[in-house]
């Protein structure tokens, strides 16, 4: 009997000490980066706010908590935040049983916010007067595969190309020069945003 006790005593502890494995590794909050074309969309985590984009905060980790971008003259947008199983809650399941899930379950641990960051495209109210450097940029990165690929194949009748000519106000006799330069432009920025940003410094800068 005091073999057990004994026993008991050495072991009781570490599985205490494992309880909430999650929470003690991954800690109940979560570092997420908010984006938005244009910029300056309040970020609202289930009614809270987090600030206005672009921002990083540190959030509570929590089961898919409604997201929210707003901003004057533009739709908003909601979702739901997509979120996994923190890994280290398995483990906690098989060292720390019943009770350390149920820890990690309590305090949010369980679960991680991925993606870990966002991007929004807001779409103007109709009847809203948005510059034309933000349609650009918005159209851009909206379209920016088709864009792409039309450069890539030199298709200036391609209409999502086309649509670009359109915006930057391409004359058609500078057609096969401006598909030039923006397939420079495609080549030496690989995301849309960079892509679009180059554009905007390019023709309105």
């Amino acid at each position: 009997m005091k073999r057990h006790i004994i026993v008991f005593i050495f072991i009781a502890p570490f599985f205490l000490s494992m309880l909430g494995c999650a929470t003690i590794v991954s800690g109940t909050k979560q570092t997420v980066s908010f984006q938005s074309q244009p910029e300056g969309a309040t970020v609202t985590v289930d009614g809270e706010v987090m600030g206005k984009t672009p921002v990083t905060v540190s959030i509570k980790k929590q089961e898919n908590p409604m997201l929210t971008f707003e901003k004057e003259g533009y739709q908003p947008i909601k979702t739901n935040m997509s979120t996994s199983l923190n890994g280290w809650f398995w483990g906690n399941i098989v060292i720390g049983g019943f009770f350390g899930s149920t820890t990690d379950a309590v305090s949010g641990s369980m679960h991680e916010y991925a993606p870990d960051s966002y991007f929004v495209t807001l779409t103007p109210l109709e009847g809203t007067d948005v510059g034309q450097q933000d349609k650009v940029k918005a159209y851009v990165i909206a379209n920016n595969i088709e864009i792409r690929e039309a450069l890539l194949n030199r298709d200036v009748m391609d209409p999502a190309l086309g649509g670009l000519f359109e915006l930057l106000q391409v004359p058609p006799t500078e057609i096969s020069s401006t598909t030039t330069i923006l397939s420079n432009l495609a080549a030496a920025n690989d995301t849309s945003v960079k892509f679009a940003d180059a554009i905007i410094n390019r023709y309105f800068k």
